[in-house]
């Protein structure tokens, strides 16, 4: 009985055995499957690694053109991350932390051109994790669209971000120096029935100083529904670069939406 068992088997082995030019054919069609897959995977760490590698750089030219740099600076669901002593050029933010986001430190970096250092955007999609513990420390920012920056998207699902710090940043001829933008839309085609639902607490500002060449040094637009709570500036020192009459025109310091815990110490807006 085993002997037939055994005779069987072998029999079934034979029947369905490839031949060489089957199995040869065969991973041509896994070939032709595969390849762009694996090709467009290296292409994109081989962009990573150069974002990584040049800063924002290559030699002495200037990235900012390009999308190099961006794809290293967007942090998205990760913890205990440093970036220091960098210097980025990029068409988009200099470093962009997002959702799920905790305990990342930014030093020692120079920002310029760029839309500045942001958190967010956030609120975009349902079920977003938490961004907790962010510190940007002893950073530059020259010349680009926006300072410090923290976004989110309208009409948002709920989600939170607190415990974040910018201290010692120095602003040069910068727009937007220090912003909380809730109605964040890039594409003015956003949907704006209702307000953000993304909280933000615990948020402090300390020892920023510098130019700016926009209407406002420091623009809070906070959410109309869920307030923004503890926010704090100290030791704020922001020079407009307009002539002296359109600074006695403008607002300097503005306010949009609910706060809790609006706190400003030691500070200066020209």
């Amino acid at each position: 009985m085993v002997a037939e068992e055994d005779s069987s088997l072998t029999n079934l082995q034979h029947k369905y055995s490839p031949t060489m030019p089957e199995v040869v054919e065969e991973m041509k069609k896994i070939w032709d499957i595969s390849f762009p897959v694996a090709a467009m995977s290296l292409l994109n760490y081989l962009k990573n690694m150069t974002s990584v590698t040049c800063m924002g750089r290559l030699g002495s030219l200037e990235l900012a053109g390009g999308a190099l740099a961006v794809g290293f600076t967007n942090i998205t669901g990760s913890s205990f991350i440093n970036i220091t002593n960098s210097t980025i050029g990029a068409g988009d933010d200099c470093v962009s932390i997002s959702t799920g986001s905790l305990d990342v430190l930014v030093s020692g970096t120079h920002c310029g051109p760029g839309h500045g250092f942001s958190i967010g955007s956030l609120g975009k999609v349902k079920n977003e994790e938490e961004v907790r513990r962010i510190k940007f420390q002893n950073c530059t920012v020259n010349g680009a669209d926006n300072g410090v920056r923290i976004k989110t998207w309208p009409t948002s699902p709920p989600s939170e971000a607190s415990d974040i710090t910018f201290e010692d940043i120095l602003m040069i001829n910068v727009s937007n120096p220090i912003i909380i933008d809730q109605e964040y839309c890039p594409s003015n085609s956003c949907n704006t029935t209702s307000a953000s639902l993304v909280k933000l607490s615990n948020i402090e500002f300390k020892n920023i100083r510098g130019t700016y060449s926009s209407d406002f040094g420091v623009n809070l637009r906070c959410s109309s529904i869920v307030a923004c709570e503890n926010i704090t500036l100290i030791d704020v020192n922001l020079n407009g670069t307009k002539t002296p009459k359109e600074k006695w025109e403008q607002e300097k310091f503005s306010t949009k939406g609910s706060l809790n815990g609006l706190a400003v110490y030691n500070s200066n807006f020209n």
